[in-house]
């Protein structure tokens, strides 16, 4: 809880609330839980603090005794979520964002979440 990850951009407004559904691993002082390949009925609420970009990636392209150089960079959009709760006992009916909440459901299959 309270913390802060760096996602790809995604397509949220700042200060919208998110939830994200497809839950691998929950750990605590005193338990952990692993997924096989998610945890069911587990959901985690962050909400979109800032819309920034990477530091420049440099790339460079060489050909050996060629007299070939060529320098390129570029700089990825990422947004920055800070972690509201984490819950791993959701039961159906209660699975839903409440209603005063923008919630937004990702899946993970379209999109590529890494923390």
């Amino acid at each position: 809880k309270d913390e802060r990850l760096m996602v790809e951009k995604l397509p949220f407004e700042i200060g919208q609330q998110v939830a994200l559904d497809d839950v691998l691993m929950i750990a605590a002082k005193d338990f952990t839980l692993m997924g096989r390949p998610t945890i069911q009925n587990a959901r985690v609420l962050a909400t979109v603090e800032e819309l920034s970009q990477t530091e420049k990636v440099v790339i460079m392209k060489k050909r050996r005794r060629k007299g070939y150089q060529k320098n390129m960079g570029h700089r990825q959009w990422v947004h920055f979520l800070r972690i509201d709760s984490i819950d791993h006992n959701v039961t159906a009916e209660t699975f839903e964002a409440p209603n005063e909440v923008a919630a937004i459901r990702i899946n993970a299959e379209s999109s590529n979440i890494t923390i």
